[in-house]
């Protein structure tokens, strides 16, 4: 078995060049590919979590950053992350303009700037 990314896997999807491929649930290409997801339930797979990551001193330079981060940890469903995520990639918007209008309101405007 050979690794293909995951660009070329959906082009091989959709031209028929392939027959099944792995995925990450929250990937954009689903719905726009109307693929049928398999459940895994051998569980072959590790589970996938999505997570913040930030510098260390983040929270002593900017804790009112954090604290905003910290509020929408378990917020984004999967759907959502997958609209997101289809909105970079095949939408081609840029990945830090679809984090500012996803962070905007929980996140002070002035600190958002500074994280751009």
């Amino acid at each position: 078995m050979r690794g293909l990314h995951h660009y070329l896997a959906y082009q091989g999807l959709n031209s028929g060049a392939i027959d099944l491929m792995d995925a990450y649930s929250t990937d954009g290409e689903l719905a726009y590919y109307n693929l049928k997801v398999l459940e895994d339930d051998l569980h072959h797979f590790s589970e996938y979590y999505s997570l913040i990551v930030y510098r260390a001193d983040l929270a002593e330079r900017m804790p009112q950053v954090v604290a905003a981060l910290q509020k929408i940890v378990g917020k984004i469903s999967e759907t959502e992350m997958r609209q997101m995520n289809g909105t970079v990639t095949l939408d081609k918007v840029p990945e830090g303009k679809v984090a500012a209008d996803i962070l905007q309101g929980a996140i002070p405007a002035a600190a958002l700037a500074l994280l751009a």
